[in-house]
């Protein structure tokens, strides 16, 4: 676990955000984690992450995690692109007139994976965003002092690092 990410988990497990602004951080780097990079719609993902006031460290924790996540994705995200893009034939004119606009070409959406994984996100964007927020708000409510007496995180808190970030995050 680099420095990054365990600096994110302890914004996180402090409750420095709300509920909601963690929870959209999370969904959104779940995007941003399943969708094949290089494309267009990976950069439109990229400027709402940091266009937004969605928590950061949260994104960047989701997109960690769901990275690998969308390589093992793979097979299910083509299957459900091809048949989007090619066994629903109700659908062909939509994609020939998209395709046909200006800069749409630079999204893939006619990429059976990229179209697939884009679907998996939207499609799990919301169950996800509403289950980081109910386990954010668990924690918050149930768990957060417990862990806070934990000796290991006593002892995280007595470095002199964690000391060092304390003074920098205020």
């Amino acid at each position: 676990m680099g420095p990054g990410l365990l600096k994110g988990l302890i914004a996180i497990l402090r409750g420095q955000r709300s509920p909601q602004a963690t929870a959209a951080g999370f969904a959104v780097g779940m995007i941003m984690g399943l969708i094949p990079k290089g494309n267009l719609l990976a950069l439109f993902f990229f400027f709402l992450f940091f266009l937004t006031t969605v928590d950061k460290a949260a994104a960047l924790m989701a997109v960690v995690i769901f990275t690998p996540a969308g390589l093992l994705l793979d097979p299910l995200a083509h299957r459900i692109g091809y048949v989007l893009l090619v066994q629903v034939q109700g659908l062909r004119p939509f994609w020939t007139q998209i395709y046909n606009m200006p800069i749409v070409p630079w999204t893939d959406f006619n990429n059976t994976a990229v179209l697939g994984h884009i679907v998996l996100g939207l499609v799990c964007w919301v169950p996800c965003y509403l289950l980081m927020k109910r386990l954010v708000v668990y924690y918050q409510a149930n768990l957060k002092k417990g862990v806070e007496k934990m000796k290991f995180v006593q002892f995280l808190k007595g470095l002199r690092i964690y000391q060092w970030y304390e003074n920098i995050s205020q």
